[in-house]
């Protein structure tokens, strides 16, 4: 696992990206390990659960949101709500697009040729919908990005802002470099009346293991 976390590259401050073949339980404690590292505690004293709907939970003060694609897994952590997606830019997805994306969207869709525009806004979706806790489950007509397109002109902004159920979503987008084309997007939830920065909280690295003893369900 040490060289895997060697290996992490750091997009920003709140997101890592690691390639490999990992099985679940991997993915855990290797997203574990980062957040020990961030936090400055030992990671044997981190758990990770999910709720009903796939969201992960860490018994830490941090918020932690994964997602894995064949062999790329991207971690994302802040210190409010945040979601995740990472992505292939392959293939043609139309029919998918008309099944879940919204009407302005699809016709933004038809009328321009960007290799990514489907995965931009399928990742950007996605992370705000993981964000909330909702998840895709229940279809992804919303968040609705067809106020921020323009018929016939690309989408290539890395960044952006959305409303989503009356909560401003701070989205960053990042192509990933490799052998296939990537797409990485990261939703941190907006405070309305104060910025907030990862990390404001303090874990010394001295301090105990945070959370349950060994053997208390850690995974």
């Amino acid at each position: 696992m040490g060289k895997y976390l060697r290996a992490a590259e750091r997009l920003s401050d709140h997101l890592w990206l690691l390639r490999g073949v990992f099985d679940r339980p991997e993915r855990h404690r290797l997203a574990c390990a980062l957040a020990a590292e961030t936090l400055g505690c030992h990671a044997h004293g981190l758990a990770l659960t999910t709720d009903t709907n796939g969201r992960p939970t860490l018994n830490a003060p941090l918020s932690l949101n994964l997602s894995y694609r064949d062999g790329l897994l991207l971690v994302g952590m802040a210190d409010s709500a945040m979601g995740v997606d990472v992505e292939w830019v392959d293939g043609d997805y139309a029919d998918v697009a008309r099944d879940q994306f919204s009407p302005g969207e699809c016709r933004w869709l038809a009328s321009i040729r960007q290799p990514d525009a489907f995965t931009r806004l399928w990742t950007g979706k996605e992370a705000v919908l993981k964000a909330t806790g909702q998840g895709i489950a229940l279809g992804m007509a919303e968040p609705d990005f067809a106020p921020l397109l323009r018929l016939g002109l690309p989408f290539e902004a890395s960044e952006c802002e959305i409303d989503y159920g009356g909560r401003i979503f701070g989205l960053h987008w990042r192509a990933l470099t490799g052998n296939r084309p990537a797409l990485a997007a990261s939703a941190l939830l907006r405070h309305p009346l104060v910025t907030i920065f990862l990390l404001t909280f303090s874990c010394p690295r001295a301090a105990p293991p945070c959370g349950p003893k060994r053997g208390d369900g850690v995974i």
